[in-house]
């Protein structure tokens, strides 16, 4: 199987990706290049998309910008522009997708944040950015509904070249504070992705990474015994909470009572987990 670019970035590079998408898969490609911030580079996008294929059915926002930056220090102006291409671009296309095609056909959205939108990562603006994804994933479900289906993956680490570039950590101490021993691959994120695009009864949902867990291994620290088991009066409890209202398919979380020492957390209609980078995204869908 080739290898596609790991980061196709600059009109060589994003070539070579159309080119290896279209051996693997047999399908046509168009390989764009528009800045997510213009709105007639969308515009312009869209209209070539509908140009060549007369149809626009999935589409899926991956594009995000991080200066590390003191927040404290952070110019105005460099915040407005994160806004603007990791929300507003996501909402800009999302808006010309829906008109140009998916209002009157139907379709399915993808929007990629990351562990940032609900965990504490140090970085504030950039989790704001993240955080605005995840609300507008649960409010464009209910909105687009039934023609569109929106989801999100919320990825942790992924092993790509641009992981090397966002810690000093050894990639095995990281690989060893998830429950499954390792970081993600694309591969992962890819049949997540794929999973949700296609998947027609599932809006509203961003699936927990691996990385999400409660309560993180520590390669230093020993596992903690579960306590004992609950109480009779603490089982009856339990049993008679109510529902939470507005729970359901359009992805809005429920929190269960703890459990053997864990909170967990169910996203109705959820069944995936996810990961990063949607190089292979592609052959995925057509696996």
């Amino acid at each position: 199987m080739r290898q596609w670019p790991s980061r196709a970035r600059g009109d060589g590079q994003r070539r070579l990706a159309a080119e290896a998408i279209r051996e693997e898969t047999g399908r046509r490609d168009l390989p764009l290049t528009a800045h997510s911030r213009e709105d007639g580079d969308r515009k312009t996008a869209i209209d070539a998309v509908m140009d060549t294929f007369a149809r626009l059915d999935l589409l899926v926002y991956t594009t995000g910008v991080n200066p590390a930056l003191d927040t404290s220090a952070i110019d105005l102006d460099c915040c407005r522009r994160m806004f603007d291409t990791n929300v507003l671009g996501a909402l800009g296309f999302t808006q010309l997708a829906w008109q140009a095609w998916m209002k009157d056909h139907g379709g399915s959205v993808l929007l990629m944040k990351t562990v940032a939108a609900t965990g504490v990562c140090r970085m504030p603006t950039y989790s704001a950015t993240k955080a605005a994804l995840h609300r507008f994933t649960a409010d464009l479900a209910n909105q687009l509904a039934p023609r569109v289906r929106v989801n999100a993956l919320a990825p942790a680490f992924v092993q790509t070249s641009f992981m090397d570039t966002l810690t000093a950590l050894p990639p095995d101490t990281i690989a060893a504070s998830y429950p499954l021993g390792r970081v993600g691959q694309p591969a992962d994120v890819a049949h997540a992705a794929a999973f949700l695009l296609r998947s027609s009864w599932i809006t509203g949902v961003t699936p927990p990474s691996t990385a999400e867990s409660p309560s993180p291994r520590s390669p230093t620290t020993a596992p903690t015994p579960p306590p004992a088991s609950p109480s009779a009066e603490v089982r009856k409890e339990r049993r008679n909470i109510p529902p939470t209202p507005g729970a359901g398919l359009a992805g809005e979380a429920v929190s269960q009572p703890p459990r053997r020492g864990s909170e967990r957390r169910q996203f109705t209609g959820s069944a995936c987990a996810g990961s990063r980078a949607l190089k292979t995204s592609w052959r995925a869908l057509e696996s």
